[in-house]
């Protein structure tokens, strides 16, 4: 019984770290994602009055940013 309730105890660690794990690569790959589109995201990233009518923007889809 004893032995069992370790195997358990185990799994559910396991199981933890296996979450935080997949959250944290998650949150990685969202902050990547919103670096590189700030078009995706206009609410993090407004866009500057001086950049909305440019022609610039329109060429990179970026607001003026080209990589």
């Amino acid at each position: 019984m004893d032995n069992q309730m370790g195997v358990m105890a185990n799994l559910q660690l396991a199981r933890m770290m296996n979450m935080m794990t997949i959250e944290r690569g998650t949150k990685a790959q969202f902050a990547q994602m919103v670096v590189g589109r700030p078009d995706l995201f206009p609410d993090l990233f407004p866009i500057p009055d001086y950049l909305e009518d440019s022609d610039e923007m329109e060429e990179t889809g970026l607001g003026g940013i080209s990589a």
